[in-house]
């Protein structure tokens, strides 16, 4: 008996060790000291941080926050989020105990109205059982405990796929939205120069009419202007093409961001 005593414990001791799988070790990444263009401190979580903030430009502050509530690879990322926190709810359940619970109960009596002796009754009678029963699945080889840690370690990806998600849309909006504006100002000095070089092919006309001027003047202030208003298909085409970048990261129709740029 003693002998029984002293194996049950050393047996579930054996048992223990054989759990599923070796234990997950995180793999070292070496990385230096402090980067040489490094600051003193630390810009925190950049991914939640409202860095675009410092361009002081309403506008581009809207679409940030348009971009994170309705971008699609975002709303996916947090998708994500709430899929992996049911697996891990789902994996840790496996270890817990489960209980059942089974109640009935009946009433039943007699009455009879007819017969030689009048009506005559029994009184009713009730009766009620029930009954409980629990059990637990003893994990010997640890496999709820690497169902849960592999749901946990899924659930971390899930958070890192959210912040990465975030840092590129909001990188990418950033981006477009300086193109934007570049394009525009571009636009803008271009067509002043159209405009500057237009006054000065009509003012060459005139001193070729009173000989002040030659032919070949006229040409060259003619070329300028050529040269000038090619540009224009080309930044105005950059300009869309940013513009409607912007549009689909924000998921919505370019058409309506279009009259809000050029305000």
């Amino acid at each position: 008996m003693t002998s029984i005593r002293v194996a049950a414990p050393l047996v579930m001791l054996l048992l223990s060790g054989c759990v599923v799988g070796p234990n997950h070790q995180a793999p070292e990444v070496s990385l230096p000291a402090k980067f040489a263009e490094g600051g003193q401190t630390s810009n925190g979580d950049v991914s939640m941080k409202a860095w675009w903030t410092a361009f002081s430009d309403t506008r581009l502050n809207g679409y940030m926050q348009t971009g994170l509530a309705q971008n699609l690879s975002v709303l996916q990322a947090l998708e994500r989020i709430n899929q992996a926190q049911a697996s891990v709810v789902s994996a840790g359940a496996g270890g817990l105990p489960s209980l059942d619970i089974d109640a009935q109960g009946e009433r039943s009596g007699t009455k009879d109205i007819g017969g030689r002796l009048g009506p005559t009754s029994t009184s009713p009678q009730s009766s009620a059982s029930g009954g409980a029963s629990a059990s637990w699945f003893l994990d010997l080889f640890g496999l709820y405990r690497r169902s849960k840690e592999s749901a946990l370690a899924n659930l971390d990806s899930a958070y890192a796929s959210v912040d990465v998600a975030r840092l590129s849309l909001l990188s990418q909006v950033a981006s477009a939205y300086i193109d934007v504006r570049y394009y525009q100002e571009r636009i803008a000095i271009t067509k002043k120069n159209l405009g500057s070089r237009r006054e000065t092919l009509d003012l060459t006309k005139l001193q070729l009419e009173a000989g002040a001027a030659s032919r070949l003047d006229v040409v060259q202030a003619e070329g300028l202007v050529n040269s000038t208003l090619s540009e224009l298909p080309s930044l105005e085409t950059q300009y869309r093409t940013a513009a409607h970048r912007i549009a689909t990261l924000l998921g919505m129709p370019a058409s309506t961001l279009l009259p809000e740029l050029q305000r």
